[in-house]
Order: C-alpha cells, then structure tokens, then sequence
C-alpha cells in the first residue's frame, strides 16, 4: 500500500532510506520528503500553544519534531477572529519572538484584557508597531 503525501495527496510516492529506524518517503509530485507515521493537525499545535501555554520547545518534545516544523506549523495557523473595540484604557503592546525568523504581535486593551491586534510577524520593525497602532486608531 503505498503511502499518501500528506502536502498534495498524491500516492505517486516513493521510499526515500530510513533515517533514526525511521522510514521516509519522498512525493514523485511535488517532491516533499515526509515520515511515515508523523501526522500532527495545526490544531492540535495551536491547542497546546495557546490554551495551553506549551512553548515551542514543549511542543517538540511533546511531538518529538524538530523546532523548525513546530515553527512552520505555528506560521500555517490562520485564525478568523474580529478585532475588538478599544474600551478607553491603556494599550499594551506586546512582541514574542522565535529567535532570528519569526514572532507575533499582540496588542492588548488594559481594561478588557482583550486582544485588539494579532499579527505574525518575521523580524521585529517599527512599522510593524506604527501598524498595529494604526488599525486601532481606526477603529
């Protein structure tokens, strides 16, 4: 039976060695190289990551993947939510960062201790500060 590839969904794939007894597989269509066996749901990540608390380092622990596929995971996330009305308080400004190469923005109302403005972000500029602050004045 051969295996699926879990990026196109093609069974065009082909066994690509064994790397720590594990069997990996590379897609013939789109060329990814996955495991066998891995499969983990962004969110099943986010539920660990943000309801929670897992760090990043946790988290591969917990899944026994390397910090870089726990990272792209995070970044795949998409999350509809709407942007909440500031209250009149004070708004906090927040940036949590994954070393050279990714982070995200948050902006918090003092009051609610809703968030206002969720952003991922790559590298840590002011303009992503005057951003954030921008769509809050306009609302």
């Amino acid at each position: 039976m051969k295996k699926k590839c879990p990026c196109c969904g093609s069974s065009a794939t082909k066994r690509n060695g064994t790397r720590n007894g594990v069997q990996h597989y590379k897609c013939c269509n789109c060329g990814r190289q996955f495991r066998a066996g891995v499969s983990i749901s962004d969110d099943a990540i986010w539920q660990l990551y943000q309801t929670r608390k897992q760090s990043v380092g946790d988290i591969v622990v917990h899944y026994g993947l390397s910090t870089s596929t726990i990272k792209r995971h995070l970044s795949d996330i998409r999350i509809l939510w709407s942007q909440l009305q500031i209250s009149g308080g004070y708004v906090h400004l927040k940036t949590t960062c994954w070393g050279h190469n990714g982070g995200v923005l948050l902006t918090l109302d003092n009051v609610t201790r809703k968030p206002l403005y969720l952003e991922f972000i790559n590298h840590e500029t002011i303009d992503d500060y005057l951003e954030a602050l921008d769509s809050i004045e306009k609302r």
